[in-house]
């Protein structure tokens, strides 16, 4: 079975359920994959946002501060910040870039990939 923390973890959208979300299934079968593939595509973009958060509050917690130029480390922290949520959104575009990494539960995804991403 599930432990507390693996269903924390897939009702806070950090990681999706085995096989596919089971909303998802269901939306797919009734009312097409295409509304479907929008739903799970919106899955990952909401896991991309809570890496976003968690870098936002590294950046509060080390004290980085993008308006401090006359110290080097905290105006440093702000640029590593910086170039970690880069990172993410580049991340972000290479998990979107192939729509049937997108759907995985088993929907067929011919209709889906004409859609493109929202």
């Amino acid at each position: 079975g599930k432990t507390t923390l693996d269903r924390l973890l897939i009702w806070l959208h950090l990681r999706m359920p085995d096989g596919g979300d089971g909303f998802v299934h269901k939306l797919g079968y009734h009312y097409g994959a295409a509304v479907a593939y929008t739903f799970a595509w919106s899955y990952m973009f909401v896991q991309h946002l809570w890496l976003v958060c968690s870098l936002g509050l590294v950046s509060l917690a080390v004290g980085a501060n993008p308006g401090s130029f006359n110290s080097f480390g905290t105006r440093a922290l702000w640029e590593i910040i910086k170039l970690a949520i880069l990172i993410s959104t580049v991340l972000l575009l290479d998990d979107v870039r192939i729509p049937s990494q997108i759907l995985t539960c088993g929907i067929d995804t011919a209709l889906a990939e004409q859609v493109g991403n929202p």
